[in-house]
């Protein structure tokens, strides 16, 4: 399944940010999403990719997300859902 797939499932957006004057620098990650290293780490941590090109940012983005547990709308506990990143997620 690639990205654009995983995400209509889902119903998450991609976020892709340009930075203007840091050599090319492109980030990539999804919107209002967390990720846990462990379903039993009470830790969350927001994680982004970074690459000179839009499609370098989502394929760094999914190397640090893929098999982690990822948490959609953290703060809101009637809205909050959880997902195992699939390991064959591909850009």
């Amino acid at each position: 399944m690639n990205i654009q797939e995983y995400c209509d499932i889902l119903n998450i957006e991609i976020n892709l940010k340009y930075y203007p004057n840091q050599n090319g620098r492109w980030c990539a990650n999804f919107d209002h999403c967390e990720f846990k290293d462990t379903a039993s780490s009470r830790i969350l941590a927001s994680t982004y990719g970074n690459g000179f090109t839009p499609q370098a940012a989502i394929e760094d983005f999914l190397e640090q997300i893929r098999g982690k547990l990822m948490v959609i709308n953290a703060t809101d506990e009637n809205k909050s859902r959880e997902y195992i990143v699939p390991d064959s997620l591909s850009a």
